[in-house]
């Protein structure tokens, strides 16, 4: 495999791995918080809790998207000229855990935003 090759499934992983990092973040941040963000107010919870649908949904698609990486580069099915980060088995759960995670700050965003 060459270095460019090589350098483009690190930094996809990497990517993966940074999303899930904050994702998992962001929900412990705001569930620990919670009580400070809404205080005695009356506050809809639903935007919220849609949120941390998302961001469990980029951990899931993280680890989808970290199987698929190793399976990508321990299969003996595909050479060294075939190896992509662009195959269709790790462009699924790479879309779906960027969609989700902009998702999840969007309705985190949208929440706190509302509950001021």
């Amino acid at each position: 495999m060459d270095e460019r090759t090589k350098k483009a499934f690190d930094f996809t992983a990497e990517s993966s791995k940074q999303m899930t990092t904050l994702a998992t973040g962001i929900i412990a941040l705001s569930v620990v918080f919670i009580d400070k963000v809404i205080g005695e107010g009356d506050v809809d919870m639903r935007m919220l809790q849609w949120a941390w649908l998302c961001f469990v949904g980029t951990v899931v698609f993280g680890l989808w998207m970290s199987l698929s990486l190793a399976g990508t580069l321990g299969s003996k099915t595909v050479s060294d000229a075939q190896l992509t980060t662009y195959k269709p088995n790790m462009q699924l759960p790479m879309v779906l855990q960027i969609v989700s995670f902009v998702a999840g700050i969007v309705l985190t965003v949208l929440f706190g935003w509302h509950a001021l």
